[in-house]
């Protein structure tokens, strides 16, 4: 990719000597033009349309705790918002889209989940897989869908929908951060819990056998 040369060419170079500063920054804006975007130089209909959105994570500058967002009291705003780990080092531990509505509603909103990996995945019966490390978050309010598939004569498929809440510091009681819909924990087999004193959401299975899985964890709200 060319590099925009700023400051050049300046007006008392002859053309000879300004050219190739024009050049190389004509295509090096039609370069920089082209992320996310269809090129100047694209021949097609789509020329100048987005081909996609990148927003790299928002980190406060210098990183403290709680990671402050952007906000905003008159136009929206979308954004990437990085979580940091307890040290104040960002994490690549969840990262999440964020919208601000601005004057109307300043707080942002959740536009993505997190979810398993394509297909089902096989779990042991009496054991335990982790979903995500919530450090670095203040309050998060989410809903966790889980689908379990068994195979037999016929195909079906069993889901349960788990709410969760999430508060650290925690006012919920010592060594506790999380909490759970408790209709929903039920004695299927398949629960949420935390692993320890941790921030860390797990996934188990006492099931009295193995299961073939996958969940999605949409969220609500993150502080």
């Amino acid at each position: 990719m060319s590099v925009y040369t700023r400051n050049q060419p300046v007006g008392t170079d002859p053309l000879d000597i300004s050219q190739p500063f024009l050049t190389n920054n004509t295509n090096a804006a039609d370069d920089a033009f082209g992320t996310d975007h269809y090129k100047f130089s694209d021949t097609t209909s789509s020329r100048g349309f987005h081909n996609q959105v990148t927003t790299p994570n928002f980190l406060a500058s210098p990183s403290v705790l709680p990671n402050v967002k952007p906000t905003t009291t008159t136009n929206p705003i979308f954004y990437g918002f990085g979580q940091l780990d307890g040290a104040g080092i960002a994490t690549t531990a969840l990262g999440v889209l964020q919208y601000s509505r601005g004057i109307n509603n300043a707080v942002p909103t959740p536009l993505t989940s997190i979810q398993s990996a394509a297909g089902f995945f096989n779990i042991a019966n009496n054991t335990s897989t982790p979903i995500l490390d919530f450090k670095g978050i203040t309050n998060a309010i989410a809903e966790m869908t889980i689908v379990s598939k068994q195979v037999t004569s016929t195909f079906y498929a069993v889901q349960k929908t788990i709410k969760v809440f999430f508060q650290n510091p925690s006012s919920l009681g010592p060594n506790s951060f999380f909490s759970f819909d408790p209709t929903a924990q039920g004695p299927t087999g398949v629960f949420l819990s935390q692993v320890g004193a941790t921030t860390v959401l797990q996934l188990t299975n006492n099931f009295g056998s193995a299961l073939d899985l996958c969940w999605v964890l949409r969220f609500y709200r993150i502080e």
